[in-house]
């Protein structure tokens, strides 16, 4: 009798276990795929997902750097004269990769890796493709950032040699930092941080891409402006001491009646992207789904 009791048990614990393990979906990847760096969800990465471990981890020490460079030539260069609080309320988000509000749940930021291996993700894949100079996808009011295949072949942070040089009139850089992994990363977690650190701020419409732009911005202005931040952390990782001191000051409003392409600084934010992956479904309730 204790012999049969037994076996029941035995079975019971093997069936509790068949169920409890992931579950291969032929739609996208197993929740094996789903790791994390601090408080950063990593998925679908695979063997990427180490580098970006290691990214993650340097861009802690980065913007704690940053954070606590807010008298420097970098951040007068980019912010004017914003009140350093300002600045570091967004930045100290981003280095923690705070949860972030989405419909009424907190939840972690996600970076998401697009490969054409997994058909649930079909519609970001096709819109990666679609722009060749885009390295992240954004869906606004989300937690997700996707990174499209060309982030991966990109530099995965600033160096020293990619200062650039001041044009002889003092008015703007000849040139400026190539698009790195550190900042589209950067970047888009300003979007994401923005509206929550700053109340009563909303994100500058439409955000300023250009090097030379962004440095025309009143201060007022650049503190909205995510590609700012992405700007002041690279500059300032990348060791450049020498900025334009005769920006036009009116720069600003001539910019903001211009238009720039999209993805021209690597992301693209909206419109609405869907999955057909059901980890992400169930951990991100809010993310739509594709149509059937």
């Amino acid at each position: 009798m204790q012999s049969k009791h037994l076996r029941i048990h035995l079975l019971l614990t093997l069936i509790a276990v068949a169920h409890a393990l992931p579950q291969q979906n032929p739609a996208g990847p197993i929740l094996s795929e789903l790791s994390q760096s601090g408080n950063f969800a990593i998925y679908a990465c695979g063997s990427q997902t180490d580098a970006i471990k290691t990214l993650l981890d340097l861009s802690y020490l980065y913007l704690q750097t940053a954070i606590l460079s807010t008298d420097s030539a970098a951040y007068k260069a980019f912010f004017k004269d914003t009140p350093p609080s300002n600045v570091t309320a967004v930045l100290n988000r981003i280095a923690e990769g705070s949860s972030i509000l989405t419909g009424n749940l907190l939840r972690r930021p996600c970076i998401i890796c697009v490969t054409q291996q997994y058909p649930g993700l079909a519609n970001a894949w096709d819109r990666c493709k679609a722009n060749p100079n885009v390295a992240i996808l954004h869906e606004p009011n989300t937690a997700l950032m996707y990174l499209c295949p060309v982030a991966m072949t990109i530099q995965p942070s600033p160096v020293s040699s990619m200062c650039p040089a001041i044009n002889p009139w003092g008015t703007g850089f000849m040139g400026g930092i190539p698009m790195t992994r550190y900042a589209v990363i950067v970047d888009t977690l300003a979007y994401m941080y923005i509206p929550t650190a700053l109340p009563g701020k909303t994100v500058l419409q439409p955000p300023v891409m250009d090097v030379g732009n962004c440095l025309g911005l009143e201060a007022e202005k650049a503190v909205r402006n995510p590609h700012s931040y992405g700007l002041y952390t690279s500059y300032l990782r990348a060791g450049c001491t020498q900025f334009p001191t005769k920006v036009p000051a009116d720069r600003d409003r001539e910019l903001m009646e211009s238009t720039e392409p999209v993805g021209a600084d690597g992301i693209e934010i909206g419109p609405v992207l869907c999955v057909d992956d059901p980890t992400l479904i169930n951990l991100y309730a809010n993310t739509p789904s594709c149509p059937t």
